[in-house]
């Protein structure tokens, strides 16, 4: 299963990217079929790693085969029975099960104890085992993950994980806020997005429902642990306030918040199924530094903090040099780096005055939401924009707790949602103004507090768990205190 879903993924890819990167994982199938028709009459068994692996193998199936009997808390769908003579048999489908095990795993230790096996015997005694494991899988119940219902089966299966997916997500009803996914055959496809590699992936779950998303590692400092975002929850909650307000309504303001889920150090960010059309600002400035300078990212990003740290070290006099060094280092980025992506994607100039105006649109209103909700700021790597619709967002963003949540400004990095004329070429006395006032009185004007206070009661709370309840809803009504003022100007 790994080889073929492997191969599958080798395939797809791009084979000019392949050729120019590493030319021989081009079509490597057929080479691998010529070698086991050129050793098909050969002991494998013989050979020393194969035969170490065959060793472990066995004692691991001895090993599930003895578990998998012993274990009989099997769970069994509930069938609907026509009439009241047809009743659930438990004890039936436990020994079902293991007369399964048994069956199976007899005729695998027999064929892995023997001294002398070829190749041609072991590849097509492994298609009969799968066409077995996959004919039973699916007589097992749908609804209920595949660890669960067999454990035996699970060692086998890639199929049996179960990840937690916000489906539809970040509805207001608590039932809907978390769709489980039972099991999933998950399909790949590798691209490329900057200078890296990527990895989507499209997952079905139980209700028939594909969504599609790409796998990006999380940036963050080494042993931090990531906290969960409540922010797309709080972006779908708001866009009841933006599409019933006058104001954001004349501007035709809209939240439409991706789906990001963590899964260890890495994430999955859902986008449309449109291909290359999701990118974070930051693959968009790699993408050109590795393509039109020719220069890779780490190396700029080392020159420039060397440069920086020169020119905070010099001389007023001395600083000259250092400084138009580092306006050289800046100047690689053009200020109408994403003007030109857009006007090479979109040839319609009546679509193409349409998304430009969305982007800035969503520009103002993920700014005036940084300004009046104390918001952590929009770094180029938090920075989601989807050229296929026109939408931006930035799916990690946060409530900023890190001093106390005050209301007195502070130095923070670079905020790109406030300062993205430099890269699309537009004045902010146009449509960014008027959709910034629009997003502001709009807040000013509406209550957003009662979807605001329950996402900044769980952000206290997971910053310190050992406050007590009451020190907990006294911190968050302190913020919401401070957020209201902080929109009302005062």
């Amino acid at each position: 299963v790994a080889m073929e879903r492997m191969h599958s993924a080798i395939d797809e890819m791009k084979v000019r990217w392949i050729l120019e990167t590493n030319p021989r994982y081009c079509f490597p199938r057929p080479k691998y079929f010529r070698c086991l028709h050129s050793g098909q009459d050969t002991n494998i068994l013989s050979y020393r790693p194969v035969g170490e692996i065959a060793k472990r193998w066995r004692e691991r199936l001895e090993k599930e085969r003895r578990d998998g009997t012993e274990r009989f808390e099997y769970i069994h769908e509930i069938d609907i029975r026509r009439s009241e003579d047809e009743r659930l048999n438990e004890e039936e489908g436990d020994r079902e099960e293991s007369q399964f095990i048994s069956s199976f795993s007899s005729p695998i230790l027999d064929f892995l104890s023997r001294k002398e096996t070829t190749t041609i015997e072991l590849a097509a005694a492994t298609v009969e085992w799968r066409r077995i494991l996959e004919k039973r899988i699916e007589l097992l119940p749908k609804s209920i993950p595949l660890r669960l219902s067999s454990q035996f089966l699970s060692s086998f299966c890639a199929q049996s994980a179960t990840i937690d997916l916000p489906g539809d997500l970040f509805a207001l009803k608590n039932l809907q806020y978390m769709s489980t996914i039972a099991r999933f055959g998950p399909h790949y496809q590798i691209g490329v997005k900057g200078d890296q590699c990527v990895k989507s992936i499209s997952i079905r779950s139980q209700s028939g429902k594909t969504s599609l998303y790409f796998v990006r590692k999380i940036r963050r400092e080494s042993g931090a642990r990531q906290a969960s975002s409540r922010m797309p929850q709080l972006m779908r909650a708001l866009d009841n306030l933006v599409q019933s307000d006058r104001g954001t309504c004349q501007r035709f303001l809209k939240v439409i918040p991706p789906a990001v889920v963590y899964c260890g150090v890495s994430e999955l960010v859902e986008y449309t199924n449109k291909k290359e059309c999701g990118f974070f600002l930051v693959e968009v400035l790699l993408d050109h530094l590795t393509k039109e300078v020719r220069v890779r990212a780490d190396e700029l990003a080392v020159e420039s903090e060397k440069v920086r740290r020169r020119l905070m070290e010099k001389e007023r006099e001395e600083k000259i040099h250092y400084y138009h060094s580092f306006r050289s280092l800046c100047g690689l980025i053009p200020s109408d780096l994403l003007l030109k992506m857009v006007q090479r994607r979109v040839h319609d100039a009546t679509h193409y005055y349409l998304m430009r105006k969305s982007l800035v649109s969503e520009w103002a209103f993920h700014a005036g939401l940084e300004f009046a909700l104390r918001l952590t700021p929009s770094l180029s790597s938090s920075i989601l924009i989807d050229f296929g619709t026109g939408r931006s967002s930035n799916p990690n963003g946060r409530i900023d707790l890190a001093k106390g949540a005050s209301i007195d400004d502070r130095i923070v990095p670079f905020r790109v949602s406030d300062n993205m004329d430099r890269f699309m070429g537009f004045t902010k006395e146009g449509h960014f103004a008027w959709s910034l006032q629009a997003t502001l009185g709009m807040l000013n004007r509406r209550k957003p507090a009662i979807y605001l206070r329950p996402m900044v009661w769980d952000c206290v709370a997971e910053e310190d768990s050992k406050l007590q309840l009451a020190e907990v809803n006294a911190k968050t009504e302190n913020i919401i205190k401070m957020i209201k003022n902080r929109v009302r100007g005062k």
